[in-house]
């Protein structure tokens, strides 16, 4: 009585034909260095880009903590293999002339003082740019485009910046 309807179903396969959404992603969890926050947004998700809003905060990455990144780079490795354009969380702010990796969920990651207290959502102070911090997660497979992101679950507040401060 209604006519003919059609619905499309989009599958996701990987280079042997399986369904993607029957892989559960690969994870190796990560503790950073005390590190220099870039742009964080810890007291409020980021929503500036439109989608869904992400509390993130990128970390400037100094000499000693260079094993963060070769690790994160390994792990592209051995998920990816030789894959060409394997997006990594990794990358260059030209202004302040450093790497920088981008962490990021989109639930608020639990925050603890510089004792390892955890300080309620409500009570959060300002976290800055150029806060020292040291964040946990996980380096973590991503299955909707070969690549790996760096999984926001823990952030420890070091030191607090007063101000945006660019190093």
């Amino acid at each position: 009585p209604h006519g003919s309807q059609r619905c499309t179903v989009l599958l996701l396969l990987n280079s042997k034909g399986e369904l993607y959404m029957s892989q559960k992603a690969r994870k190796k969890p990560f503790l950073s260095d005390e590190l220099v926050a870039r742009w964080p947004h810890i007291n409020q998700p980021d929503d500036k880009f439109g989608g869904q809003p992400k509390y993130k905060c990128d970390l400037f990455i100094d000499d000693a903590s260079q094993g963060l990144v070769d690790e994160i780079k390994e792990c592209a490795r051995e998920w990816h293999g030789a894959k060409k354009n394997v997006t990594l969380p990794i990358a260059e702010d030209e202004k302040a002339g450093q790497t920088y990796v981008k962490t990021w969920s989109y639930n608020q990651p639990l925050v603890v003082d510089s004792e390892g207290n955890p300080i309620p959502p409500g009570s959060l102070p300002m976290i800055r740019m150029g806060s020292k911090v040291r964040v946990q997660g996980n380096i973590a497979e991503n299955l909707t485009i070969p690549g790996v992101r760096l999984e926001l679950k823990v952030l420890k507040i070091c030191e607090l910046a007063e101000s945006n401060n660019i190093p």
